[in-house]
């Protein structure tokens, strides 16, 4: 069996546990997010002001609004990297097996 083969599952366990540490790390803040979003859209589901949307808007400080894209954006990169290792090592398994079969 090749390296490649042995440290790519290590490679998706790796980017697994960093998303799931980043997401843990900031779990106030997205819980924050949350709740001011369902707050926004029950108001907006109900017809209040734009005033009133925009005061709720203002509980995430610009700061933490930063922060949030932050983690979002690095934790979708980790999810692209974990779904390309996998179809990485499926091609990979895929082309040794082939080329096994052949022999």
């Amino acid at each position: 069996m090749c390296v490649f083969c042995l440290l790519s599952p290590q490679s998706v366990a790796n980017l697994i546990e960093r998303r799931q540490f980043e997401t843990k790390e900031n779990k106030r803040l997205l819980e924050k997010s949350q709740r001011v979003e369902a707050i926004i859209a029950s108001m907006q589901a109900t017809g209040a002001e734009e005033a009133q949307l925009q005061e709720i808007e203002e509980m995430i400080t610009a700061p933490e609004r930063q922060q949030i894209e932050t983690l979002k954006r690095n934790v979708n990169k980790l999810d692209a990297s974990e779904i390309q290792v996998d179809e990485t090592i499926f091609l990979l398994e895929s082309y040794i097996e082939s080329n096994t079969k052949r022999q």
